[in-house]
């Protein structure tokens, strides 16, 4: 394998990645069957995550064209372009993503700051509070 080919393989892969995220960007949500979070999820803009994709694309045709290509220039500046905008359309979904990151167990909020057990302490582990009135107790 030569090593000019490296580029067509690299260039590929991230094509088809931009591809995957266009086709995604297209097609229907399906939710899941039963919502295990405590907050609603936030919803994807769907033309923001086209054009990260189309940007995405653009970066990987770049890669395929390498600096023999007379347009590769603008391919970068387009696909970055495309992929700002695009992150700055999902702002809010790419933030939770981010920062959203909610206890690890759940537990009640009066055993949050303890360590979480592991081993055999963990089988030992019980909660001495009863759940509030309405919720199911944690296993």
């Amino acid at each position: 394998m030569k090593l000019e080919t490296f580029p067509l393989i690299l260039g590929a892969i991230i094509a088809i990645i931009g591809l995957a995220l266009i086709v995604d960007s297209r097609m229907a949500d399906r939710g899941p069957l039963r919502e295990r979070r405590r907050r609603t999820r936030l919803e994807r803009n769907r033309g923001g995550e086209l054009l990260i994709g189309l940007g995405v694309l653009a970066m990987g045709a770049a890669v395929i064209g390498r600096d023999s290509w007379r347009y590769s220039i603008l391919s970068i500046l387009i696909g970055a372009g495309l992929l700002l905008v695009g992150a700055f359309m999902n702002r809010s979904y790419l933030a939770e993503l981010v920062t959203n990151r909610g206890a690890s167990r759940r537990r009640p909020e009066a055993l949050q700051d303890r360590p979480v057990p592991t081993g055999k302490a963990a089988a030992v582990f019980s909660d001495p509070t009863p759940p509030p009135e309405g919720e199911t107790p944690l296993p």
